[in-house]
């Protein structure tokens, strides 16, 4: 992934990455639960390195979960892109409610 973002800097391309990402980030996401996974931290270490902002968190995302299992609710996927293209995205939606 490192490899696909520095070719988009190097090509002053925009960049969205979306994905199964099977880690969790904890409560940088409003809502979300507390724990944050070997692969979360690794996660919140390559977006501020590579300065990228996780659309999740962010107040133009409506809905919170993205994985729904009998009673157990995560944030396991995830919505990344520049931090200054933020200015760019008007909304995101992650249908927890399972309307579509």
């Amino acid at each position: 992934m490192k490899e696909q973002i520095k070719k988009a800097r190097e090509n002053d391309e925009r960049l969205l990455i979306m994905g199964d990402m099977n880690c969790k980030v904890g409560s940088i996401i409003k809502g979300n639960r507390e724990q944050v996974t070997k692969g979360g931290k690794m996660l919140i270490n390559m977006m501020e390195s590579e300065g990228l902002h996780l659309l999740n968190m962010s107040k133009v995302c409506q809905g919170v979960w993205t994985r729904q299992e009998r009673n157990t609710k995560s944030v396991i996927d995830y919505i990344m892109t520049w931090k200054d293209d933020m200015e760019n995205i008007y909304e995101a939606s992650i249908d927890d409610k399972k309307n579509i």
